[in-house]
């Protein structure tokens, strides 16, 4: 019954949430994304792994790095982090920083 309403959703992710599998928006990990990115530059891949071990110790969940480069490339487009990319490189050629 749950995964016939998971389906029914139809939603792009589902996490774990509170021990149950739940569909969540695309924004979900957003907050401990822009955690593990600071002020200062440093490598998307650093913050990717940041966060992949931050998710999986808070939220005893597993997320891919593409899943979370995918959202740091959505919060660069809302202006809230600024990647310096070096010639459209994947992301451990692209660093990041907050901007606000």
């Amino acid at each position: 019954e749950q995964w016939a309403q998971l389906v029914r959703e139809d939603a792009m992710l589902r996490a774990v949430v509170n021990g149950e599998v739940r569909s969540v928006g695309e924004d979900f990990y957003d907050e401990i994304i822009l955690s593990c990115v600071s002020k200062t530059e440093k490598t998307a891949a650093v913050a990717i792994g940041s966060a992949m071990a931050k998710i999986d110790a808070e939220m005893c969940s597993r997320v891919g790095d593409l899943l979370i480069y995918r959202r740091l490339r959505a919060l660069a487009d809302a202006g809230r982090v600024a990647p310096q990319e070096a010639g459209g490189a994947p992301y451990w050629g692209v660093s990041v920083k907050r901007t606000c």
